[in-house]
């Protein structure tokens, strides 16, 4: 069996969806994996996996087919892929709201516009609204996000909220 080994990747912000283009697929190879920088692996023939950092980072996928008409029958592929991470920019002062959700009528909630997203004071995406909404402070699953500070981006505008509990 002539063998060959490929895979292509599509990023978007801080996730990357691997493609495997190589000819033996993950069921029929003895062993399949892809690697990670930080020492993650993956068997799945199609992986999704999430940088925090920007920067390259170095992706491979290891077959090993034992009827291979090679010398060695491990193929590897390693490249390195370059991640830019959107951060939102700081906003001026003004620009800020505090959220104190505990139903007392006062500061329950922000009015936030579908396509906001919300980040932490790190950057980090925690929840994308799909529709208009009363914001209260959750996150994915309606999660009750910690006390800290978030920035509200949606199109060209920003805010902070300063979340109490």
């Amino acid at each position: 069996m002539n063998c060959s080994i490929d895979f292509d990747y599509n990023v978007m912000d801080s996730i990357i969806d691997l493609s495997n283009m190589s000819s033996i697929t993950n069921e029929e190879a003895d062993v399949y994996t892809w690697t990670f920088p930080n020492g993650d692996f993956s068997t799945e023939e199609n992986p999704t996996y999430t940088i925090s950092e920007n920067g390259s980072h170095n992706i491979c996928l290891s077959i090993i087919k034992s009827s291979c008409l090679f010398s060695s029958s491990t193929l590897n592929k390693c490249e390195d892929i370059e991640i830019d991470i959107y951060y939102p920019e700081f906003i001026q002062e003004d620009d800020h709201f505090t959220l104190t959700p505990n139903d007392d009528g006062i500061q329950d909630f922000v009015d936030l516009k579908a396509g906001s997203k919300v980040f932490d004071r790190n950057g980090n995406l925690i929840i994308e609204l799909p529709e208009e909404t009363q914001w209260t402070g959750t996150g994915v699953n309606d999660l009750l996000l910690p006390t800290g500070l978030y920035t509200v981006l949606h199109e060209n505008s920003t805010f902070q909220i300063t979340l109490l509990r």
